[in-house]
């Protein structure tokens, strides 16, 4: 019977160990550098175009290791601003001027910008992200039944010639 009891006292102890390093890796913060960021810029169609200087903020919150469930909010700082986004064409770009009036973008727009509230105060709001000084691009939208579930949006800001992303898994 003490057999018993120390293997099953072994085993609970050995289980909770586990669940503490995985805790404990799920809730590491990593703040990405500029070079981990360039999949924004290819996902934008902006190819070599430009260079990110700078991360200017970031928001990463802990991956739910089960459902993939995340929120990745991003500005960053260009070497140049995007002067050619007004003159490419519907056919061959990811681009769009805001604003934007489909249904879905609308709500992909509502959603970004809903869940930046939970670390990101820097991004802009939906009124200021769906208006003529931003250009927007959709590399990927997820909807059931017209709810959004994950969103990619990248937003250029004319103004202050800064690159926003988001990314949100729900």
């Amino acid at each position: 019977m003490a057999v018993l009891a120390t293997i099953g006292g072994l085993s609970l102890l050995a289980g909770a160990t586990l669940a503490a390093v995985v805790s404990v890796q799920a809730y590491r913060k990593h703040v990405p550098g500029k070079e981990s960021l360039g999949y924004i810029v290819n996902w934008a169609d902006l190819g070599d175009s430009v260079k990110i200087t700078e991360v200017v903020h970031s928001y990463s919150s802990e991956r739910n290791w089960v459902s993939g469930d995340r929120l990745n909010f991003y500005c960053l700082r260009l070497d140049k601003p995007l002067a050619d986004l007004d003159r490419r064409t519907p056919e061959t770009d990811t681009w769009v001027h805001a604003p934007v009036s489909d249904r879905l973008l609308l709500e992909a727009i509502k959603t970004a910008t809903t869940f930046s509230r939970n670390g990101a105060p820097w991004f802009p709001e939906e009124g200021i992200l769906n208006s003529r000084r931003f250009f927007l691009s959709f590399p990927q939208v997820t909807a059931y039944h017209g709810r959004v579930e994950a969103v990619d949006l990248t937003a250029y800001d004319t103004q202050e010639h800064l690159l926003y992303h988001a990314e949100v898994r729900w």
